[in-house]
């Protein structure tokens, strides 16, 4: 895009014209041009902000006829895509406070309970499995 002057308004181009000088700007139909400087005389200096291709590998900036032109609006700027939302937070299990411990049921439906000793705490079994 435009490198350096400030652009006084941007312009079409509605011909071709080949530059015939080192310090003018070849343009094509179609050519869009940031005007940075109006000369006397039907001349402007400008950048060549999108191009049709006509110039080749000539200068980007410099003079052309100004009666090649039609004023014309800002090109649009290329926006950058928005990031993506962000991903929807993982819900993790919250544990229980106090443990949970199997049923009687639960458990003979695994196990045979064969005695309970009296030695041991409440919740001591002996039991075999099924």
């Amino acid at each position: 895009m435009h490198t350096s002057s400030t652009v006084k308004k941007y312009v079409e181009a509605l011909y071709d014209y080949d530059a015939t000088d080192g310090d003018e700007l070849s343009i094509a139909k179609g050519d869009i041009i940031a005007v940075v400087e109006e000369l006397d005389e039907g001349w402007w200096v400008g950048e060549l902000v999108s191009s049709n291709g006509a110039g080749g590998g000539q200068a980007r900036r410099g003079m052309f006829p100004a009666n090649y032109c039609k004023q014309c609006d800002p090109p649009a700027t290329p926006t950058t895509p928005a990031p993506p939302p962000p991903a929807a937070p993982v819900q993790l299990p919250v544990p229980s406070a106090t443990p949970t411990y199997p049923s009687m049921a639960q458990v003979a439906a695994v196990a045979s309970i064969v005695a309970r000793p009296t030695h041991h705490v409440w919740w001591w079994w002996i039991g075999a499995t099924t």
